[in-house]
């Protein structure tokens, strides 16, 4: 077996469990929310518009595409040229730092520290896409989904799913991780994209004026793709915030779906950040 064919199923290999982690993923929080949470959320639509099947489709097209960069950029990173300039690290022992049981307390610090730096990262990769110089070649093609679904999770043009997917190599150059890790940041990652895709706020009433009202909901990140500006944090409110960004109407939107039950009724037309 020559070099190459070796490379090209070590990436497809990477392929099949990416996908199916996404699949599963998305699928799970889909029936939990929209069907065994159903009778509860009833009321909790945050848009009134309805999915078509143009969209899923597109949706669905585009996330395979996404899955398929993604993996590259595994690949790279396990097996690929990236390899030797990363901290990339599998004897659990070396973290351990001589302490009994201290190797599980470094991979809990590591993955707190990975979700940390990928909300910054993203704040500022995000907001940065939607500069009107950029926005129509690498994010326009995710904000086409108006009305967000699971499906929109993973909708990316090739470059947004590049930028997307430069974060794993670039946190690996500076943070020594171990695979396991890695694994649970990505499934992290994935249930936490789908879940502000799903259109249906899923967090109590009170929840953005109480103590984890730092954390964003899906109403937050509902908002910007109706209007398309605002809102560009990813697990955190943190950066939207301390820039400005965060949108006047988010409270009031939140209280008025998890409240009285009022889906937003309007399609507005987009808007793209000018600064």
């Amino acid at each position: 077996m020559d070099k190459l064919e070796v490379c090209i199923k070590q990436w497809f290999g990477f392929v099949v469990h990416d996908l199916g982690q996404f699949v599963i993923i998305v699928g799970t929080i889909y029936l939990i929310v929209n069907v065994v949470m159903a009778s509860i959320l009833k009321n909790r639509e945050i848009q009134k518009q309805k999915i078509g099947a143009k969209q899923l489709m597109r949706e669905v097209l585009f996330s395979i595409v996404t899955v398929c960069i993604f993996s590259g950029m595994g690949w790279l990173v396990h097996f690929g040229p990236l390899r030797p300039f990363t901290l990339l690290y599998t004897d659990l022992d070396v973290y351990s730092f001589g302490v009994a049981g201290l190797e599980w307390a470094y991979l809990v610090f590591s993955l707190s520290l990975a979700i940390l730096l990928h909300d910054a990262y993203f704040y500022w990769v995000h907001r940065t896409m939607h500069h009107p110089a950029i926005y129509r070649y690498v994010h326009r093609l995710h904000h086409r989904s108006v009305t967000p679904c699971p499906t929109t999770a993973y909708a990316f043009a090739p470059g947004e799913a590049v930028l997307n997917a430069l974060f794993l190599p670039l946190l690996l150059f500076v943070i020594p991780m171990h695979p396991i890790t890695i694994g649970l940041f990505t499934m992290v990652m994935i249930a936490r994209n789908t879940l502000a895709h799903t259109g249906i706020e899923v967090f109590p009433a009170g929840f953005v004026s109480g103590p984890f009202g730092w954390s964003t909901t899906v109403t937050h990140h509902d908002l910007h793709h109706l209007h398309g500006v605002g809102n560009y944090g990813f697990y955190f409110t943190w950066w939207d915030r301390l820039m400005g960004t965060e949108r006047v109407d988010y409270e009031t939107r939140f209280r008025q779906t998890t409240e009285m039950g009022v889906p937003f009724v309007e399609r507005v037309e987009e808007e793209v950040e000018t600064a």
